[in-house]
């Protein structure tokens, strides 16, 4: 029972980092937000994600596994119009070109600032642990 607790939380904490990820990609790749706006954000996001695992290597698993899955789910969600509508070959091929050139370019930035933050806040999540770890 308690692998089974941890298995879904480690998914939910994999789920809701790409799913931010997602998010945050959509921003820099629709809207032409500038990467001084987003790498907060996702330094933020992955910083509290290192917080509350603590452990170091499962920090940048899920970092790392959030923003591929992230860069997935972004590059579908930007492809999907063409493909939903019915498009022709080319038109798809055409976006999804569109789509993977916008996204790579955030990836390079968004994987160095997410294994940063990440150990950071396994780092700073451990100098917190043995003060927060009492018995009353």
């Amino acid at each position: 029972m308690q692998k089974k607790k941890m298995l879904i939380t480690e998914v939910a904490v994999v789920l809701a980092s790409s799913i931010n990820y997602t998010s945050v990609t959509l921003l820099n790749s629709i809207w032409r937000l500038e990467l001084y706006v987003l790498i907060p954000m996702l330094f933020i996001v992955t910083f509290l994600m290192g917080l509350i695992t603590i452990d170091t290597k499962k920090a940048l698993v899920y970092a790392i596994s959030g923003i591929f899955f992230g860069t997935a789910l972004a590059t579908a969600v930007m492809v999907a119009p063409a493909i939903l509508l019915g498009e022709g070959g080319s038109i798809v091929d055409s976006a999804l070109n569109t789509a993977l050139n916008a996204v790579s370019k955030f990836l390079i930035f968004s994987v160095v600032v997410s294994i940063i933050s990440a150990l950071m806040g396994s780092v700073v999540g451990e100098l917190v642990e043995p003060i927060t770890d009492f018995q009353a």
